[in-house]
């Protein structure tokens, strides 16, 4: 430590008018029975050299006093201020409690139809939201998203969708076997348009619905499962589970790095399959698209007789060509 550290210092009680000559002598005192060590100036001359003391104790205090009563007036403000906000949220809670009870009361009363509506809405009369009449799709020509050309089939009444195809500039030429995307120009009585633009996009495309108020939707079975919602809603939740398995299955059969994980992820789907006609039970549904898709991006990949069965009964319905 280098020198002395002051600790606990206060602010001085006692304020000399003087200076105080401070001597190395400790204990120093000034001889006050000497005329000599001192002007004499009567007998009040020692008192009055002195500061007064008890004047600035005086003085002190009574500033003290103010700052206390300030302090209270403070005090007594916020408590009227707690008090205020007490009395608010009482009220809050009063008109809440009285606003659940009626919104439960809604509810009880309007439960059947209610269930009745949604369950007309998902099973017998799909219809699109209409809340995107106008979409984006950007995709690779190595990865094609085949699906778009299902899906007029999968929802013949409720969606009617127009493609027009564009090549982006970075694209010397496209495969020939990428114009079969260009018949869905010709789609009649369109509800909802696309521009499908090709470009490197690697194996994920990509929907944009608004670039202002929604974020791009990845992987072409995020977007079936996009177009799917939009369609349908919220129906069983079992049966969105089991879609949402089957679509996890083909986006990883898409993004599968080798051929053992390609057959890995094929026979996922041949066991899903089982006995049954179609991915989704008795009836064609947004799996059999993203799983029919998934295998025609994937070639050399060796099918059971089920899935070649299966496979084969996916083209024609879909009204594609096999090669």
């Amino acid at each position: 430590m280098n020198g002395p550290l002051s600790m606990y210092s206060l602010k001085p009680l006692v304020y000399f008018t003087n200076p105080v000559d401070l001597t190395p002598t400790m204990y120093g005192m000034k001889n006050i029975y000497w005329r000599s060590n001192f002007n004499y100036r009567g007998e009040n001359s020692l008192q009055d050299s002195l500061p007064n003391v008890l004047e600035q104790v005086n003085n002190l205090l009574k500033g003290s006093t103010s700052e206390v009563e300030d302090l209270k007036k403070r005090q007594e403000e916020i408590l009227k201020q707690l008090a205020f906000l007490k009395e608010q949220m009482l009220f809050l809670r009063e008109e809440l409690t009285k606003g659940a009870t009626n919104v439960k009361l809604s509810v009880e009363s309007n439960c059947n139809l209610t269930v009745s509506s949604s369950h007309l809405r998902t099973t017998n009369n799909p219809h699109w939201d209409g809340l995107a009449g106008e979409m984006v799709i950007n995709a690779s020509p190595d990865n094609p998203p085949y699906s778009l050309l299902a899906v007029n089939r999968l929802w013949p009444e409720a969606l009617r969708l127009q493609v027009v195809c564009h090549t982006h500039s970075s694209l010397v030429s496209l495969s020939p076997h990428l114009s079969c995307f260009s018949s869905l120009f010709f789609t009649p009585g369109p509800n909802v348009k696309a521009r499908l633009i090709w470009s490197n996009m690697g194996p994920d495309c990509e929907l944009v619905v608004s670039p202002i108020s929604h974020c791009p939707i990845r992987g072409e079975v995020n977007v079936l499962r996009f177009l799917h919602r939009s369609i349908n809603g919220s129906g069983d939740p079992i049966s969105d589970t089991q879609l949402d398995h089957i679509l996890d299955v083909c986006h990883r059969l898409t993004h599968a790095q080798s051929q053992r994980d390609r057959q890995v992820n094929v026979r996922m789907l041949n066991s899903l399959l089982g006995r049954s006609s179609w991915l989704g039970g008795e009836k064609v549904s947004v799996a059999d698209v993203a799983a029919w898709s998934a295998i025609k991006r994937s070639p050399g990949i060796d099918l059971s007789q089920n899935m070649a069965r299966w496979n084969d009964q996916c083209t024609q319905a879909f009204l594609v060509d096999a090669a």
